[in-house]
């Protein structure tokens, strides 16, 4: 069984929530030949040594962590591509190339803000040198003819490390050569979204120009000249909102009762320990 909230408008908008991982038929049909995202639970991915090898856990409250020596210490001194989230360089954003001790150095040190790895061939990297694989491509993507293609000819791979502190984002694009692909997070959290095609013309500067520039952060946009967004981004919030209203209902009650019966200011820390704690259950990462 899935859950299947409207997250976007249209047919092509449904974003389903698997309980249980699919099989290879069951993915090809629902999701990759309609063209339907979708979020899978963790049981594919769960045995990935990077979860053991980059992140550690706080023996005190049991939360995780990034260790960030390790990286130091084992890819520190590999060259990574550096976008600056607050700069932006025609239709993409400033880039530079760092060692990524420095840029770890940087981000712990409270200097990092807007700094954003892209891009990092960190599995071509490893295979090159011998290493054994941080993460296995999961049975239902692995028809992968672009990696397959480019592994021969031994000069390029599209298999990305994405590593980024609060407020890094990517501008809206669509994935190279209007390619499908997946992600996964090993910590932390990220926002994706997804507008579908039968709103994609909302998005340009001219709609009715298919070259015509595209909204660069939809977090931030300027109505005077993308004059049609407001159609696209209202899709996407209104109902989003409306699959999320009978929670949002519960968690404001759960908030009051904290507010008004804690006996210190500790009800906002409980408060949103309770609002993580549903977001993961909801996602299905814990149970």
């Amino acid at each position: 069984m899935t859950e299947k909230p409207n997250i976007l408008a249209g047919d092509a908008s449904e974003i389903s929530i698997l309980k249980c991982s699919p099989t290879y038929n069951q993915f090809l049909k629902d999701h990759l030949e309609p063209n339907k995202p979708c979020l899978i639970p963790p049981d594919l991915v769960s045995s990935w040594e990077s979860f053991s090898l980059w992140t550690k856990k706080n023996e005190l409250d049991n939360t995780q962590y990034i260790d960030w020596n390790y990286f130091k210490d084992e890819y520190g001194d590999q060259i990574v591509n550096v976008a600056q989230c607050d700069s932006r360089d025609f239709s993409d954003q400033e880039r530079r190339q760092q060692p990524l001790a420095k840029v770890i150095d940087l981000w712990t040190s409270g200097k990092g803000e807007g700094l954003y790895v892209k891009d990092w061939h960190l599995a071509k990297v490893l295979h090159c040198k011998g290493y054994p694989p941080f993460y296995e491509t999961p049975d239902i993507f692995r028809d992968d003819w672009m990696n397959a293609f480019w592994e021969n000819e031994g000069k390029d791979d599209f298999r990305f490390v994405y590593m980024g502190i609060a407020e890094t984002f990517t501008p809206l694009h669509r994935d190279v050569y209007a390619s499908y692909s997946w992600s996964t997070n090993v910590f932390g959290v990220k926002t994706w979204y997804l507008f579908p095609p039968n709103v994609s013309k909302h998005l340009r500067r001219f709609p009715d120009r298919t070259t015509s520039e595209i909204v660069f952060d939809i977090r931030n946009v300027d109505a005077s000249i993308f004059k049609e967004f407001h159609q696209a981004r209202a899709k996407m919030i209104t109902s989003l909102r409306i699959a999320t209203q009978d929670v949002m209902n519960v968690l404001s009650d759960v908030e009051e009762l904290l507010r008004n019966t804690s006996s210190s200011d500790k009800w906002q820390k409980q408060w949103m320990d309770v609002v993580q704690d549903v977001l993961k259950k909801d996602s299905g990462w814990e149970t």
